[in-house]
């Protein structure tokens, strides 16, 4: 999971997230009372969908130390991300 290439990913995704979640504020305040548009919905059901994928990955890469050891704080934040 400590790659160059897996990191680059990740970081990218989080951008694409940060922006999305900047268009669809701004949907959601000029169409009060709307539902989101299928577009939306698509991108969360990807978004979450890559979260839960790489979260997987981790719980494998690290097994029972997912939650000792240095990244434990992230490991955890991430966790509770995904789940909520």
């Amino acid at each position: 999971v400590h790659h160059p290439h897996v990191e680059s990913i990740c970081a990218v995704v989080i951008a694409l997230n940060t922006a999305f979640a900047i268009y669809t504020t701004n949907y959601e305040i000029n169409n009060i009372g709307e539902a989101p548009n299928n577009f939306m919905v698509a991108v969360e059901f990807g978004l979450v969908g890559f979260y839960c994928i790489e979260l997987g990955f981790k719980l494998v890469a690290h097994g029972r130390w997912f939650f000792v050891n240095k990244d434990m704080w992230w490991n955890i934040i991430d966790l509770f991300l995904v789940v909520q």
